[in-house]
């Protein structure tokens, strides 16, 4: 074991087939990475490649009863999350990890008022009285720069707008001042000014009370401002990792390649077009996938793409990557 807070080593999430017409849905397939003490690591990938069952897995929130842990283990501060009993993750979510949500919807009460659900996460895992927990909910509204904090706490979710519901929702995983917070999407709703205010929150959180972080985003900007490093999945599998400059400076990894062409760019010449990514995902559901799983999308296909799975291995001093093509071809 290292002393890293979270380690997790080839974790495998399957969804159980619906039906007998259906096959299992392998989500995530052997992904395996470490966060350190204060460290802030991105993932990124498109929609459906496993980073939100990633993240779910870790807080042992896989939708039930078809979504499970199959393969792997994951250990936070030393103990291994898959040998606790459901007891025991409760007390552990909300205090030492806590996730912001992508969908605040979907994930703040609507029968309760935002100050009562705020109140509710200081009184269980900080043992505050009502009183003071809901003087730290009105105080934490003010820090992620919701006005009106006393009076919002009043307020019914379905009173406020999708970008102040979001807010809530920052608020709430960060009151007990935990030490890994997932961050699922978390400025999506956000105008570009709240957004600039809730990662500058959020670094300064990090600095203050050596907090990690897990940013799942689409955002690349996002992870280039906030991150130390970045891990990019692509069909439920880790394709590259390292540090963020260096990964977004020379990629090694075609989908990271062709990730970063898709995105606009200040210093892109006047009147560039956008690369675009051709095709689609690969399903993962039914028999295994033989050969790489990008090798259909792919611009650098050699002989055994299509046959061979390539490894996760090392492309330089703390990068990784799972390819066969050349790094200074990719590059």
């Amino acid at each position: 074991m290292s002393d890293s807070l979270l380690d997790v080593e080839d974790l495998h999430v399957t969804i159980d087939a619906a039906n007998a017409r259906s096959s299992d849905v392998r989500a995530v397939e052997g992904v395996s990475f470490k966060i350190q003490r204060g460290e802030v690591v991105g993932l990124v990938g498109e929609s459906g490649c496993g980073k939100t069952l990633t993240s779910l897995a870790l807080l042992g929130l896989l939708p039930r009863p078809r979504g499970h842990v199959s393969r792997g283990s994951i250990h936070f501060g030393g103990r291994d999350l898959t040998d606790l009993s459901e007891s025991e993750r409760r007390m552990l979510r909300g205090k030492q990890m806590a996730m912001i949500f992508q969908d605040p919807m979907t994930s703040l009460n609507p029968y309760m008022r935002v100050g009562e659900q705020l109140a509710e996460v200081a009184q269980l895992h900080l043992g505050e009285s009502r009183r003071d927990a809901l003087a730290r909910a009105q105080t934490m509204l003010e820090r992620v720069g919701i006005p009106d904090a006393g009076e919002r706490l009043r307020s019914h979710p379905h009173e406020l707008s999708g970008g102040m519901r979001q807010r809530v929702m920052i608020a709430m995983a960060l009151l007990s001042d935990p030490q890994l917070l997932i961050a699922d999407e978390p400025t999506t709703a956000l105008d570009v000014t709240i957004q600039a205010q809730i990662l500058s929150l959020l670094a300064e959180l990090r600095l203050e009370h050596e907090m990690s972080i897990l940013l799942i985003t689409h955002d690349l900007g996002v992870v280039a401002g906030l991150c130390d490093r970045v891990l990019v999945m692509y069909a439920g599998r880790i394709v590259e990792s390292g540090p963020t400059r260096e990964v977004f400076a020379t990629p090694r990894h075609p989908y990271t390649r062709a990730l970063l062409r898709s995105t606009p760019r200040v210093e892109a010449p006047v009147g560039e077009h956008l690369e675009s990514l051709a095709g689609l995902p690969p399903r993962l559901d039914g028999a295994p996938l033989p050969g790489c799983r990008f090798e259909p999308r792919c611009s650098f296909v050699r002989p055994g793409c299509a046959t061979v799975e390539p490894e996760l291995s090392s492309a330089g001093e703390g990068r990784m990557r799972r390819c066969i093509a050349p790094v200074e071809e990719v590059s």
